[in-house]
């Protein structure tokens, strides 16, 4: 089971019913997965989630094919106590990371941009966790965008950060995974994906 977030909906492609147990969709077909899209973006419908019964590799395929692909990384990054580095950015929490310059690998952008969000000298690249995927549009006339972002488990010893302003980053904090705080103010797709995760 894959899911692409578009805003606060979802696209689950899958076709084992048994791994979208418990989860409540609408049934759509996989020729109707860009008006779905079109219609989640232009605000025609919202918070709606699909079932689209389609293997990954296609449906990926198709997302690449129909919308503009970027690469991008990040990382979750944990203290030696075992607490989560999350970042304040546009009044909500989120997790360090950024789209991929070219000829970058996406260990090598994970790290960049953890780096530089957060001020953080010391960081240990671990193994990777897994990728979120969102739609979200671009300027008018141009194709959406299906962006790919792969995280990375990442470990540090620093205490002292500098949120790097100019990506309207506004406080640094470590939280404990038990936690509640930052999950009452962040993304759907944020707290599905560590959710998924198992952190």
């Amino acid at each position: 089971m894959y899911k692409v977030f578009v805003n606060e909906s979802l696209l689950i492609f899958s076709e084992n019913p048994t791994e979208t147990k418990g989860l409540r969709y609408l049934m759509a077909l996989p020729g109707e997965t860009e008006k779905i899209v079109r219609n989640l973006l232009n605000g025609v419908f919202s918070d709606r989630d699909y079932l689209i019964p389609m293997p990954w590799d296609e449906a990926e395929k198709y997302l690449k094919e129909n919308f503009e692909h970027i690469t991008a990384a990040g990382g979750i990054v944990t203290n030696p106590e075992g607490k989560i580095l999350w970042i304040f950015r546009r009044n909500k929490w989120d997790l360090p990371k950024g789209k991929a310059d070219e000829g970058e690998t996406v260990e090598e952008t994970a790290l960049r941009e953890v780096k530089e969000e957060c001020g953080i000298k010391n960081l240990a690249l671990k193994e990777k966790v897994g990728c979120a995927y969102h739609i979200y549009p671009i300027t008018k006339g141009k194709k959406a965008v299906f962006k790919v972002t792969h995280f990375f488990r990442m470990e540090t010893t620093d205490t002292d950060f500098t949120p790097q302003a100019e990506e309207e980053i506004t406080r640094i904090s470590f939280f404990s995974p038990q936690d509640e705080t930052p999950f009452q103010n962040t993304f759907r797709s944020l707290r599905e994906f560590i959710n998924d995760v198992n952190l």
